[in-house]
C-alpha cells in the first residue's frame, strides 16, 4: 500500500496552508480542513523547511571550512619547502637558531586552530586539531591536546582510543601527555588481553627520550618520564613471570634502552646470564660498541671470560670496535672547538682523555686471535679492527703502501719518509 512521505504531506501542508480562500471552502471544512487541521499541517511545513536549510547551512559549513583547511595546507605545504631551503644557507648556530624560531608551522598551527573552533563538529576541526598539535606551540598546543584528549576518552573503539592517547603522547607536553599515558597504562594493565598490554606498554616505554627537532620545524615530546618508571615497573613483573621467555628477552631490551642506569645493568647482567646466544642479545653487544662510555666498556670487558664461545667471540670484536669508536672520538676532542667541547661535561672528557691502555689492547689481540679461531665469521672484521687500533692513529707511523703514479710507476709511501705527504682520497661514480 502507497504511503506517502513527510515532505509529501509536508508540501501539501504548505501549499493548503498558503492557498487563498476559495468560494467553496466551506463545503470541504468538514473534512479535513479546519482551521486545528491547517495549523498542524503548517507547522510540519515550517519544521520541513527549517530542517531543510539547517541541512543546507551544514553543508556550506562543511565545504567552506574544507576549503579553508586545504587552502592553508597548501600555502604551508610551499612555504615550508622555502624554508627548509632558506635553512641549508645557515651555518653558525645563531642563525641556524633565528631560522628555526622563524619556521613557518607555528603561524599554520595558530591558524588552524581558529578555523577548528569558528567550525566545531566538522570534519574540518577533525582534521585541524591533531595538526594543531603536531606543529604548534604555547597555547593552541595545549587546546589541541586537550580537545584530542576527550575525543580519545569517548572514543568506544578501544583501538581508536590508543591511537589517540599514543598520537598525543608523542606531541603533546606537560599534564595533557602525562594523562594519555597514564590511561595507556590503566588500559594495558587492567583492560587488554597480555598480547595487547604489552605492545601498548612497549610503546610508553619507548617512547623519545630528549625533545627532539626536525628538519621540518616541529617537535617530538619526550614522553613523562614519570609515567614511563612505572610502565618499565610492569615490565620488570613480566621477566619475572618468566624469564626465559620471548616476553622476557624484549622486556630485557627496553629495560636496557631506555631504564635507569641501575635497571640498565641488571637487564644486561640477565641477558648475558639467561639469553647470552639470543639474537637479540648479540646485537644488544655489538651495539655497545658504537656508544662510548665507562660503563659499556666494564659490560663488554665482562663477557670476554663468558662461559659461551660465540658470546666470547662476539664480545672481543665488539670491544676492538669499541676502542676503535673511542680513539676516534678522543682525537676528535683534542682538537674540538669551545662551542664542541662545552655540552661534553667533565666526567666524560676525563674518560676519553684517558685513552687505550697498553695492557688492555695486548689482552685483547690475545683474546681475539683465540676466539676468533672458534668463530672464524669473526676473523676479518676483528683483525682489521685490531689493525687500525693498533697501527693508525695520530703520531704513529703511517703502515707502507704501494702503488703505480699517474706515468705507471710504482712507488712506495716510505719513500717519501720525512716529508710531508698530502693524501687525497677521491672517487669517480
Amino acid at each position: 500500500m502507497y504511503k506517502p512521505s513527510f515532505l509529501f504531506l509536508a508540501s501539501v501542508a504548505l501549499f493548503a496552508a498558503c492557498a487563498p480562500e476559495s468560494a467553496n471552502e466551506p463545503a470541504n471544512a468538514g473534512k479535513g480542513s479546519t482551521p486545528e487541521v491547517k495549523k498542524e499541517l503548517s507547522k510540519a511545513a515550517l519544521a520541513a523547511l527549517e530542517v531543510k536549510e539547517k541541512n543546507a547551512e551544514k553543508e556550506r559549513v562543511a565545504k567552506e571550512s574544507s576549503e579553508l583547511v586545504a587552502k592553508l595546507n597548501e600555502d604551508f605545504t610551499k612555504a615550508n619547502a622555502a624554508w627548509m631551503k632558506a635553512g641549508q644557507e645557515n651555518k653558525d648556530q645563531e642563525s641556524r637558531q633565528a631560522h628555526f624560531d622563524s619556521r613557518p608551522c607555528l603561524k599554520y598551527a595558530e591558524d588552524l586552530a581558529a578555523i577548528a573552533k569558528k567550525y566545531p563538529g566538522t570534519a574540518a576541526a577533525k582534521e585541524a586539531w591533531p595538526l594543531v598539535l603536531k606543529w604548534g606551540l604555547g597555547d593552541c598546543k595545549f587546546e589541541a591536546a586537550d580537545v584530542l584528549l576527550d575525543v580519545a576518552k569517548t572514543e568506544p573503539d578501544a583501538t581508536k582510543a590508543i591511537e589517540g592517547y599514543e598520537y598525543i603522547m608523542s606531541y603533546a607536553f606537560g599534564e595533557p601527555q602525562k594523562e594519555a599515558m597514564e590511561l595507556m597504562l590503566e588500559f594495558a594493565k587492567e583492560k587488554a588481553d597480555p598480547e595487547t598490554g604489552f605492545e601498548v606498554i612497549k610503546k610508553i616505554v619507548s617512547s623519545r627520550r630528549g625533545m627532539m627537532t626536525y628538519g621540518e620545524g616541529y617537535l617530538v615530546s619526550s614522553g613523562n618520564e614519570e609515567v614511563r618508571a612505572k610502565a618499565i615497573k610492569e615490565l620488570k613483573l613480566i621477566v619475572q613471570a618468566d624469564i626465559n621467555s620471548e616476553r622476557a628477552v624484549e622486556s630485557l631490551e627496553l629495560m636496557h634502552g631506555f631504564g635507569s642506569d641501575e635497571t640498565k645493568d641488571v637487564a644486561f647482567q640477565q641477558l648475558v646470564k639467561h639469553h647470552a646466544t639470543h639474537e637479540s642479545t648479540m646485537n644488544l653487544v655489538g651495539s655497545l660498541s658504537r656508544q662510548v662510555s665507562r660503563s659499556n666498556e666494564k659490560k663488554l670487558k665482562s663477557l670476554l671470560d663468558h662461559s659461551n664461545t660465540a658470546t666470547r667471540a662476539n664480545a672481543a670484536v665488539a670491544l676492538s670496535n669499541f676502542y676503535s669508536a673511542k680513539q676516534l672520538e678522543s682525537q676528535f676532542y683534542e682538537s674540538a672547538s669551545h662551542e664542541q667541547l662545552s655540552g661534553l661535561g667533565d666526567e666524560r672528557m676525563a674518560y676519553l682523555k684517558e685513552g687505550i691502555a697498553e695492557e688492555d689492547l695486548a689482552g685483547l689481540e690475545e683474546k681475539l686471535a683465540r676466539y676468533v679461531k672458534e668463530n672464524k665469521n669473526l676473523l676479518g672484521s676483528a683483525e682489521r679492527t685490531l689493525f687500525a687500533l693498533q697501527n693508525l692513529g695520530i703520531g704513529k707511523t703511517a703502515p707502507d703502501i704501494v702503488g703505480n703514479d699517474l706515468d705507471g710507476v710504482e712507488f712506495k709511501l716510505s719513500d717519501y719518509r720525512g716529508k710531508v705527504v698530502f693524501l687525497d682520497f677521491w672517487g669517480d661514480w
